[in-house]
């Protein structure tokens, strides 16, 4: 039966109802820890390949064990890699998000938090975790032409995300 394009929602979603998020993890971060020397050889070495996770993939045990394996035989591949979280991600369990955080600054790994600034209490979630950068909402940028208050909002965000030492996108 073919399926045709399957979306990366499609195609996540039925790993996670199948069972194999975790083998998908595994599969991600070693066929990147291959490419991504490549892409240093050919761009520089400042390059940053942004993964995205889903909440499940993020949240499990496996990601930080393929990481730290990872350490042990590609040390030299970890800071260019970034992994990219839905805010909706990091609301779900923050605690734990937050020492998976920490972790992975350890390793040189950096996280952006995708679609940011819907949730409840995204200004206190930049001021507790060292997240390297954020995407905000389309929410937001689709308003940016024709309403003048939406465009001092995200450039207020933008300097506040700067203070923190993060970056942003997407504005």
């Amino acid at each position: 039966m073919d399926l045709g394009m399957v979306s990366p929602q499609d195609f996540v979603s039925l790993c996670e109802k199948s069972g194999l998020t975790d083998v998908l993890t595994k599969v991600l971060i070693e066929q990147t820890a291959k490419v991504v020397p490549k892409l240093k050889s050919k761009n520089g070495a400042h390059i940053k390949v942004s993964l995205n996770l889903s909440t499940s993939q993020f949240l499990s045990p496996v990601f930080l064990e393929c990481l730290a394996e990872l350490a042990k035989t590609r040390k030299d591949v970890l800071p260019n890699l970034e992994f990219e979280v839905k805010e909706s991600t990091i609301t779900h369990d923050f605690d734990q998000v937050e020492l998976i955080v920490e972790k992975l600054a350890k390793l040189g790994v950096g996280v952006c938090i995708d679609d940011y600034g819907l949730g409840r209490y995204s200004l206190m979630y930049l001021q507790r975790i060292p997240v390297k950068s954020i995407k905000l909402s389309a929410a937001f940028t689709e308003r940016l032409s024709w309403e003048s208050a939406e465009v001092a909002f995200i450039e207020g965000i933008a300097r506040f995300a700067g203070g923190l030492g993060a970056g942003y996108a997407n504005w």
